[in-house]
């Protein structure tokens, strides 16, 4: 889903999107950007495959954006946070 609205695969969003919603692992992760960050949001009671995805979501949008992951216990950086989530680079 673009922005509330239902989406092709291969659909490009427009350059103002606010919200993206993914299917990953059965459910849903959706992307929310911000002024300057995004947020990625899953359901608080998902299972460990549905945490393995947001993990490679999160991962991915800080390598792409050469920025950081916010953890509980500070900022780390796309390659820490590859590590402590043990995410493994296609």
């Amino acid at each position: 889903m673009i922005d509330g609205l239902p989406a092709f695969p291969d659909e490009t969003p427009e350059p103002d999107w606010e919200e993206l919603r993914v299917a990953a692992g059965g459910a849903m992760v959706t992307l929310r950007r911000e002024v300057d960050s995004l947020t990625c949001v899953i359901w608080g009671n998902a299972d460990e495959v549905l945490v393995a995805s947001w993990n490679r979501f999160l991962w991915a949008c800080a390598a792409a954006g050469d920025g950081a992951v916010m953890t509980n216990a500070g900022a780390v950086s796309a390659s820490a946070f590859a590590q402590l989530a043990e995410i493994r680079p296609a």
